[in-house]
């Protein structure tokens, strides 16, 4: 057995973290229903700034080229199927995912 499944197992954890803390800073309440939270696509775009800058400890300017770089539009729009301009909270995370998946 490999001793460094607890490496990647803490490394997914610290991930998750920055992930939830993107999501939450950014997040607001649904106009439709106030129980639901939900990150709009101009806020998503600042939440993956924000992840990107924190993942790879760079400033917000290069983190945002990045973003750009990593077609942010296109990776929205697979996660905003409906084309509503905002997605639940709970399928911000495998934005999130996606974003620093694709920044690697």
């Amino acid at each position: 057995m490999s001793g460094n499944n607890g490496g990647q197992l803490s490394q997914k954890a610290a991930d998750d973290d920055m992930f939830n803390a993107c999501i939450d800073k950014f997040s607001s309440a649904s106009k439709e229903n106030k129980d639901m939270s939900i990150l709009t696509k101009d806020n998503a775009k600042e939440a993956s700034i924000e992840l990107i800058s924190k993942k790879d400890n760079i400033d917000y300017m290069d983190a945002e080229a990045k973003v750009k770089k990593s077609k942010f539009d296109k990776i929205w729009d697979e996660h905003d199927n409906m084309n509503k301009g905002f997605i639940d909270t709970t399928e911000a995370y495998g934005l999130m995912q996606d974003m620093a998946s694709a920044d690697e």
